[in-house]
């Protein structure tokens, strides 16, 4: 049986896209595994701190968006 743990395997389990079959095979297969484990710690750290971003476009952005959208006809 192939053990061997994929990024995307890793990637899409901190997401909550794998079903729970798989999600369950990817926890056998990183139970001896500290490379993966460390590696699905490290991911879930980053989208921790990428959900925790929020973005704004500047004043000057939402002005200019403002002037198009006033002169659209």
């Amino acid at each position: 049986m192939d053990r061997n743990v994929t990024q995307e395997e890793l990637i899409k389990f901190v997401y909550g896209e794998l079903s729970f079959a798989d999600t369950a095979d990817l926890y056998d297969k990183i139970d001896d595994d500290d490379d993966s484990l460390t590696t699905l710690e490290t991911y879930a750290a980053l989208k921790f701190e990428l959900d925790r971003l929020v973005m704004k476009p500047s004043s000057e952005i939402d002005e200019k968006i403002l002037e198009y959208s006033a002169s659209y006809k």
